[in-house]
């Protein structure tokens, strides 16, 4: 992303080309997908729309009708968690979440991207204040198996289990254990993020 900072024009540019393309043939997914790449990405460093509600709708479709989640699909879905309803959030949530066990045994490092994406999902649903929905999809993957080698995802896990409690009884018990825990294996990068996703939560619930 870091590149696109100095390439705005251009990245402006290619979202267009990639829109008017899907606009020419609305049947061709694979232009809604490069298009939307493109347009979510100019989105995050422009602040500027360039989707309209048509669009979004027919991303939702087609995202609810995959049935092979690539990974560039999977990164889809993730880089456009901005831009999806609720409830559809949840829903193509649990059309990849039916997936991982395949992708798990077929290459691992796909799995951790697509479960790191599913629970982008999460932290997504809470910044939209929607703690049901959040919670409700946090249960649904905690049903996933996760080899134990694979911590980092283990650890988003118990974190967000912890900050939806917290969010629920404003109790933080269990989330200040996990920074303890984190401070004393020395995973500071990984205790800067989560006090930060913490701090955040914070203010988007109970703004100062």
């Amino acid at each position: 992303m870091a590149y696109w900072h100095h390439n705005i024009s251009k990245l402006e540019s290619l979202s267009k080309q990639g829109l008017k393309e899907f606009h020419h043939n609305p049947n061709n997914f694979d232009n809604l997908f490069h298009a939307t790449l493109a347009c979510n990405t100019f989105l995050i460093l422009s602040k500027i729309n360039l989707f309209n509600e048509t669009d979004v709708k027919k991303l939702v479709f087609a995202l609810s009708n995959t049935e092979l989640w690539s990974q560039e699909k999977i990164e889809l879905f993730g880089s456009s968690l901005m831009r999806l309803p609720v409830r559809k959030i949840n829903g193509i949530a649990s059309l990849i979440i039916n997936r991982a066990d395949e992708i798990r045994k077929s290459n691992e490092s796909q799995f951790i991207n697509t479960m790191d994406m599913i629970l982008n999902a999460v932290i997504a649903l809470l910044e939209r204040k929607e703690l049901f929905m959040a919670n409700k999809l946090i249960k649904r993957i905690d049903m996933v198996y996760v080899p134990e080698n694979f911590v980092s995802i283990i650890l988003r896990k118990k974190f967000y289990f912890a900050l939806i409690k917290f969010c629920q009884t404003k109790n933080d018990f269990e989330i200040q254990n996990i920074f303890r825990m984190l401070s004393f294996l020395g995973l500071h990068h990984l205790l800067d993020d989560y006090q930060t996703d913490f701090k955040d939560l914070k203010q988007i619930f109970w703004p100062k």
